[in-house]
């Protein structure tokens, strides 16, 4: 390899930096608007609702996870708040999902989404009429089964979301 003048290597140096600025101003200005990479390649870019309701869902959802594993007096009556509040978060991601102009653009990946969202809620609306909050208590090692099988509907549709729009499921509603 030729070796450069020092004012040669000293400007190489320079426009590298530049590159590497530029790229991270792309992919931050990507993610304001809603697109990030995934996959080396721009990922669908999502309306400001469907990611809200997105990151809003998954807050809610944390919180239903770690109330879950508490042993206090107060949890039972958290569990049902918080129950409440992730039917309402559900309902505002079937509003955004319907409405999201880039899924309906790609009616495979809005039939796949569709599918996998439908799982979870299944799943969930399952687990929670085998578990009112009353019975929580009554067989834990079936009630964590139970919530496993959410968990895991809940693992497939956040990995589809990751695939496609390039978020982990721990970087939305941050």
């Amino acid at each position: 390899m030729d070796e450069f003048s020092p004012p040669c290597a000293e400007l190489l140096a320079l426009l590298l930096r530049e590159k590497r600025k530029a790229v991270k101003t792309i992919i931050k200005h990507n993610k304001i608007i809603g697109g990030t990479m995934a996959h080396g390649r721009v990922a669908m870019r999502l309306s400001v609702q469907l990611r809200d309701a997105l990151g809003n869902y998954r807050i809610v959802e944390d919180d239903v996870v770690a109330i879950g594993v508490r042993r206090d007096e107060g949890r039972k009556l958290a569990l049902v708040r918080s129950r409440r509040e992730l039917a309402e978060r559900i309902g505002d991601i079937a509003q955004a999902m319907e409405a999201d102009a880039e899924l309906k653009t790609e009616p495979d990946k809005q039939k796949e989404i569709d599918r996998l969202f439908a799982a979870m809620r299944y799943s969930l609306a399952l687990h929670q009429a085998s578990w009112p909050a009353v019975k929580i208590d009554e067989d834990p090692v079936a009630y964590r089964n139970s919530a496993l099988g959410v968990k895991e509907k809940s693992d497939a549709f956040w990995a589809w979301w990751q695939h496609n729009v390039g978020l982990k499921r721990d970087q939305w509603g941050a």
